[in-house]
């Protein structure tokens, strides 16, 4: 996937470092001019929040962009990911600093 294959519903997979992660993320964020973005952490994460975030339409802005860092001990990440390839109309972007082993097989699903 290219920069230029992001999409609104589109998720992105980062694994590697926090640099790397925010290098990606920015220029992720650059392709548009006007987003309304939230960052979620997996260690305190309201999986309400994140929901009520991804699925509710933006009035304000061009796109909506959902990132949720520190998830590798997450216990839930799979259940977030296959929800939010239901969200038409956020980019969701899932980061990790290692891909934990029981998630490898659903990232090559996406």
């Amino acid at each position: 996937m290219t920069l230029k294959d992001i999409q609104k519903n589109s998720i992105v997979i980062l694994i590697g470092s926090n640099t790397f992660q925010q290098h990606y993320i920015k220029k992720i964020e650059s392709i548009y001019e006007n987003i309304e973005r939230e960052i979620f952490y997996g260690d305190e994460l309201d999986s309400e929040s994140y929901f009520n975030f991804i699925f509710s339409n933006s009035f304000f802005t061009d796109i909506k962009i959902a990132i949720l860092k520190d998830t590798d001990n997450y216990n839930n990440v799979q259940t977030l990911i296959d929800s939010a390839k239901k969200a038409s109309n956020c980019i969701k972007i899932f980061a990790f600093n290692n891909t934990p082993n029981k998630l490898l097989k659903s990232l090559n699903n996406l």
